[in-house]
């Protein structure tokens, strides 16, 4: 539920500020949401947090896949 909750947030708020045929045509709406970000002088550079998110999500699949992979092979290819 928490991840369904945070993908209909995102999906708002990219329509909401970016508009619709923007986000329709951006690869990734939520980076140029981080990219946009800007609240006072202390707040700035939020989508070097969302690639730091990106790259950590990225290995944990990558290391699942991996893991699946080898439970799926039958024990004599090893």
């Amino acid at each position: 539920m928490a991840g369904g909750l945070v993908m209909v947030t995102l999906t708002l708020l990219g329509i909401l500020v970016l508009g619709p045929y923007y986000s329709q045509i951006t690869m990734f709406p939520s980076y140029e949401l981080g990219r946009r970000i800007d609240v006072g002088n202390f707040l700035q550079g939020i989508e070097v947090v969302i690639a730091i998110l990106w790259f950590i999500t990225l290995f944990f699949k990558l290391c699942i896949y991996f893991y699946a992979t080898l439970l799926g092979l039958p024990m004599y290819f090893i």
